[in-house]
């Protein structure tokens, strides 16, 4: 009771009404060796739980960011997306710098370094400058980040092509290799799965997030040919290429 008590209150999941009565009644008669082995056992029982639950957390958040990062980067639909400098990252300490100053720095701004604080479609109202002022005076539901600064990333995407730009401390600066990275770790993650004996679109991971912008000429070219693929349209895997 006193682990669950402890793990709930670091969640801010209030439960003291239902755990205190039962810890009192549970301590009255212990004495206090029993007492300072029990509070051990609940420190270390709950630290590792939480532990254990902030991982999974991580898990879950990556794999939701990768999911509304494929739908934004690969979809039909014309959406915009609104990046952040992710805590520990090389670009950490250069928060709210201009675009200058960071490259002086000899620092590249590449997606590596951001995180992805929200996506939404695209509006007739939504240039850089109607976005910039919406994410000032405005607190969408879904965001999770700070107001629109100085060093964010605002990726637009028409349906077919991505462009990436700064916000820089005047206007806005196209960032043309801040998905490169990116790019190149798709294609990688695919070429590995290839080598690996890769046998259903399934099983090429994070690469076959984004199958459904691949042509078939680009898949002819990374899959070794006479293996026997089969290969699905990640947005309808009923539907056999």
């Amino acid at each position: 009771e006193s682990i669950a008590y402890v793990v709930c209150q670091h969640y801010g999941i209030e439960t003291g009404d239902n755990s205190f009565g039962y810890i009192a009644m549970w301590s009255k008669d212990r004495t206090l060796p029993e007492l300072q082995a029990s509070l051990k056992v609940i420190r270390d029982t709950a630290s590792d739980l939480i532990g254990k639950i902030d991982e999974r957390i991580r898990e879950l958040e990556l794999t939701e960011e990768m999911e509304k990062e494929n739908a934004l980067l690969t979809g039909s639909e014309s959406m915009y997306g609104i990046y952040q400098i992710a805590e520990g990252s090389a670009m950490d300490a250069f928060a709210f710098m201009g675009l200058d100053f960071v490259e002086e720095q000899g620092l590249t701004v590449c997606r590596e370094d951001y995180r992805l604080a929200y996506s939404g479609f695209l509006g007739p109202e939504d240039t850089l400058e109607g976005i910039y002022e919406k994410f000032n005076l405005e607190r969408h539901e879904d965001f999770r980040g700070h107001s629109l600064s100085v060093s964010d990333v605002v990726l637009i995407h028409d349906g077919e092509k991505n462009a990436a730009y700064y916000v820089d401390s005047v206007g806005f600066r196209e960032v043309r290799d801040f998905l490169k990275d990116r790019d190149e770790q798709v294609i990688d993650d695919s070429l590995t799965a290839c080598s690996n004996g890769a046998k259903h679109i399934t099983d090429f991971g994070r690469g076959a997030k984004i199958c459904q912008s691949l042509s078939l000429l680009f898949l002819s070219r990374i899959l070794p040919a006479g293996l026997g693929f089969h290969v699905f349209m990640v947005a309808n895997e009923q539907q056999l290429l």
